[in-house]
């Protein structure tokens, strides 16, 4: 009140909640909005991360375990002396002598398979 004028110190209690000095650790109400959905932002960030990173390592132990369970190795053992015969004429007969040829070399083979292959490899 120096020149006659109103001034701005000292501030009502009213100015003193909505106005904060520069270097206060205490926050305005839009300061305190701001940090609580930054940190629900970052919380949501996290617990997704996290989901993930659990969704990965089950998938891999999964993996692992379907790696371990699945290995089947077999030579199968051929049965001693298959032959089949056709007996008569005709041509049902004959059909049916085409067919069995037609098979024959397959009945030849040793049935053997390994399945380490077809497995997955985390």
């Amino acid at each position: 009140a120096i020149m006659g004028k109103e001034t701005v110190l000292p501030l009502t209690k009213r100015e003193r909640r909505k106005y904060v000095s520069t270097f206060s650790v205490r926050m305005v109400a839009a300061e305190k909005k701001k940090l609580s959905v930054s940190g629900m932002a970052l919380l949501t960030s996290g617990i997704q991360m996290a989901l993930y990173i659990i969704l990965d390592y089950s998938l891999y132990h999964l993996l692992i375990i379907i790696r371990f369970y699945g290995k089947i190795q077999s030579k199968g053992r051929l049965p001693s002396g298959i032959q089949l015969e056709v007996k008569g004429s005709g041509v049902l007969a004959d059909m049916y002598r085409q067919i069995i040829t037609q098979f024959d070399p397959l009945i030849r083979t040793v049935p053997e398979f390994d399945t380490t292959e077809c497995l997955p490899d985390p």
